[in-house]
């Protein structure tokens, strides 16, 4: 006697066969991108927290020093502050401004930073501008 193969029934199970891989290969480009997007706002918010440090550094070396050479010491703390954090900086600005004023707590040291981020293997994401401002009152019992 001989047995007859029949084929299976077709089930709903067997016809959905191989729509996994289907739906990775349509979403895998939507995931790289969400993936590269998360590295790139990674890189915004690291250079925007350097700028704001290097701002208060400066502002702060600044009126520390002699009146004479509170802008130059500020830029100078501002720019090794970004080098010794290793900032994601591509271009930077860095001013300082020496306001004095007769009355008491008014004469402070301004220093603003401007950072333009680096964009290593993000091609189509274009690079983004940090700035930051900050101010310190001089210290009127300071060394120099």
């Amino acid at each position: 006697m001989t047995q007859s193969r029949h084929p299976r029934p077709r089930t709903l199970l067997s016809r959905d066969a191989g729509s996994a891989s289907l739906e990775l290969v349509l979403l895998a480009p939507v995931l790289v991108l969400g993936l590269l997007l998360v590295v790139w706002c990674g890189r915004l918010a690291e250079a925007r927290g350097a700028v704001t440090l290097a701002a208060g550094q400066a502002a702060r070396a600044g009126s520390m020093a002699a009146h004479a050479r509170m802008a130059p010491v500020a830029q100078a703390a501002a720019r090794a502050t970004l080098r010794l954090n290793d900032s994601p900086c591509a271009a930077l600005g860095v001013s300082a401004d020496v306001q004095v004023s007769s009355e008491p707590g008014g004469s402070a040291v301004s220093v603003t930073v401007g950072c333009t981020s680096r964009v290593d293997g993000l091609g189509p994401f274009a690079s983004r501008h940090a700035t930051a401002r900050a101010r310190s009152p001089i210290d009127h019992y300071r060394v120099a």
